[in-house]
Order: structure tokens, then sequence, then C-alpha cells
């Protein structure tokens, strides 16, 4: 061997592992630093092999948090003009108001009272059979006379349905042959509602 070979010694990797370790926490010092002072040169490390070792400190990012961020635009507030207010107000219908009217009494005439029964000289205008009632036979043979009075009620037809002795002719015989007799009576339809007549007995017959 040559005296050059033997003079050269590697150097040992714990040595360059050491020197890296340090260089490493160096280097995590600075940025650490960096971040509160302002940035200063690097500091060189000379290794123990003679070979200088220059760390290189990441630049940190000094943008701002807002940076790159757009403001939000600025809130606007609608303006409501005073027409608006007086359109809302006129538009609104103005208050029903309620008229109360005082009820009026009807007051309806009184009825007429009932027409008094027609005589029988105007009832035979309007009669259309009047035959007279006849004499009984019985009451000729016990020569029984009288007079009395009948009232008559006529429907809206002309048809007589009922008849009344208003006074009696003193003989239940007779009476009975006037009511009989005055019942087969007809009238024009809706002329008369009651007719008043007299009758008479005589050993002639009856007359009114």
């Amino acid at each position: 061997m040559s005296a050059a070979a033997l003079l050269y010694r590697p150097t040992p990797r714990w040595q360059f592992w050491a020197a890296f370790v340090g260089a490493t926490l160096l280097h995590l010092g600075a940025i650490a630093i960096a971040a509160n002072r302002p940035i200063s040169p690097p500091p060189a490390v000379t290794g123990s092999d003679g070979v200088e070792i220059i760390v290189v400190p990441e630049q940190a990012d000094q943008l701002s948090p807002t940076d790159g961020v757009e403001a939000p635009p600025p809130s606007v507030t609608p303006q409501v003009s005073d027409d608006a207010f007086v359109a809302d107000v006129s538009a609104t219908p103005p208050p029903v108001r309620r008229i109360e009217r005082q009820a009026q009494l009807i007051r309806r005439p009184p009825a007429s009272p009932p027409a008094g029964p027609t005589s029988m000289h105007a009832a035979k205008v309007l009669a259309i059979s009047a035959q007279r009632p006849e004499y009984p036979y019985q009451a000729r043979r016990q020569r029984v006379t009288g007079s009395g009075v009948a009232l008559l009620t006529v429907d809206a037809r002309g048809h007589v349905i009922d008849v009344t002795m208003l006074r009696s002719t003193g003989s239940g015989i007779l009476d009975q042959a006037t009511i009989s007799g005055f019942r087969r009576w007809r009238f024009r339809p809706g002329t008369v509602s009651r007719v008043q007549t007299p009758i008479t007995y005589t050993l002639t017959g009856a007359s009114y």
C-alpha cells in the first residue's frame, strides 16, 4: 500500500447522523424564531469532515388570513316611500254603519161586522126557487094556526144549509114544516148569506 492510502480514514456514520439531527433541530428552531423575528441569514454548520452545511429555512407563508377572501357586500336597506303607506290606508274600506230602523206596527182596520140578514122582499128578487112551505094536514085537521120568523143561512153556491126559528109559531108541527120548506129554497150563487123571513099559517095555508 501507498502512504496516501494509509492516511485516509472514512468519517464514522454516527457523526454524520448526529450532525444531521442537529441541523434539523436548528432548522425547526429557526422556523419558530422566524415567526416572531425578522428573517436572518441562515447559519452555516460545519461538519466534522470539514463540509459546510447551510440550513435554509422554509419561507413562512406571510399571507394574512384575510388575503384572498372577498368581503361580503354591504347590506342594502330597502327604502319605503311614504306613498306606500298612504296607499295602504286608502285601500282600507270604511266602516259599515248599521242603521237601525224601528219596526212599524201595521195596524189592520177592524173587521167589519157581518152584514145583517137580507129581508124577504129583497131576497125574492135573488131567489131561483122559493116555494111556500106546506100547511101540514095534521095541523089543518086540528085547526092549528100561528105566525113566526125564520132565519135562513145560505152558502156560496146559493144553497140553504140551515134554518133557525127566531120566533116560533107556537106549534112544533108548524115550526118543523117551516124549516123543511125553507131548506128547499135556492138563491143565485154569492148573492146572499142570510135571509130573514116571516111566516104565517092559517086554515087556508101558509103565507109570507
